[in-house]
């Protein structure tokens, strides 16, 4: 039997709380939907890499499920980067942001734009990428 959390209302250490739409400012050329958009960008994009967070993977990859005619064909992978931790506590966390950028930009670069790349961080660890690739073949044209 496990034990109650203390706080009931404590936020899990992977959980990003959403930026509220409505503390956005709006200027004359903003409209609600704007800052709606701005809200959710920082609640599903990690600031770091510039990719998915945890958040924004679970959404897209579980639309990208559902949505599959062949979800048997769908692979998730994931990637731990190697000697990460002595490279950020050595060299800085500006060097740590630069690789974790790198990789990121590495991952968009090479894989298709139909697959998805998220830099995960919590229970997974900062030095974390995964990416969902839709192994489907695809139909050759006329």
């Amino acid at each position: 039997m496990s034990e109650e959390p203390t706080n009931k209302n404590s936020i899990p250490e992977f959980a990003e709380p959403a930026p509220v739409a409505s503390d956005m400012p709006l200027g004359p050329d903003r409209t609600p939907f704007d800052a709606y958009q701005i809200a959710r960008e920082k609640y599903v994009i990690d600031p770091v890499t510039g990719a998915l967070n945890r958040a924004g993977f679970l959404e897209e990859a579980n639309a990208n499920i559902n949505k599959s005619p062949h979800p048997e064909n769908i692979a998730i992978i994931v990637l731990d980067l190697d000697r990460f931790k002595p490279l950020n506590d050595t060299q800085g966390h500006s060097t740590g942001d630069l690789a974790l950028r790198g990789t990121a930009e590495f991952l968009e670069e090479e894989l298709r734009q139909s697959d998805l790349v998220a830099h995960t961080k919590g229970r997974m660890g900062g030095d974390e990428f995964v990416v969902l690739a839709d192994l489907t073949p695809r139909q050759k044209g006329p």
